[in-house]
């Protein structure tokens, strides 16, 4: 029952911020638009494409939120990886969930040609979701053998 609620609220607080940054991003993904800094960054086959400060105070504001339970009950590295899995996934969830409820994309529009802050794609998909996604996944099955 546990892997179907984790499931769950990681697509389901996806799906929320994925709406959120539609919003402050519109057609202009990767916070194109936005007035934040950007550094670029290549780790091989994986991920070439700017960080921005946007995104950068984004993700650390998410991951003290899920953090923010070891406020009530104590660290475990059990529930450390849990929630190291939820983030991983989460991003990946969200990142795809943006183009999909994004009105200026779509599906239709999510490959190398419309979306220049993926740089990198295998088999019609960014590199990223390929890297990313089964890590977070093993992530979560590790923390159960602990």
């Amino acid at each position: 029952m546990e892997y179907l609620m984790f499931a769950g609220l990681v697509i389901f607080s996806a799906f929320i911020w994925a709406l959120l940054e539609v919003q402050i991003e519109g057609k202009n993904g990767w916070a194109g638009a936005l007035p934040t800094w950007r550094y670029k960054v290549y780790i091989k086959y994986i991920w070439e494409r700017e960080i921005t400060g946007y995104h950068v105070y984004l993700m650390t504001f998410i991951a003290l939120l899920l953090h923010s339970v070891f406020i009530y009950i104590s660290w475990s590295l059990r529930l450390e990886l849990k929630i190291i899995a939820f983030f991983i996934i989460l991003g990946v969830i969200e990142d795809f969930l943006w183009f999909v409820l994004n009105p200026a994309f779509g599906l239709k529009n999510f490959n190398r040609e419309h979306v220049a802050w993926h740089t990198m794609w295998f088999l019609r998909i960014p590199t990223f979701y390929w890297a990313f996604l089964p890590l977070g996944i093993l992530i979560y099955a590790v923390s159960f053998t602990i």
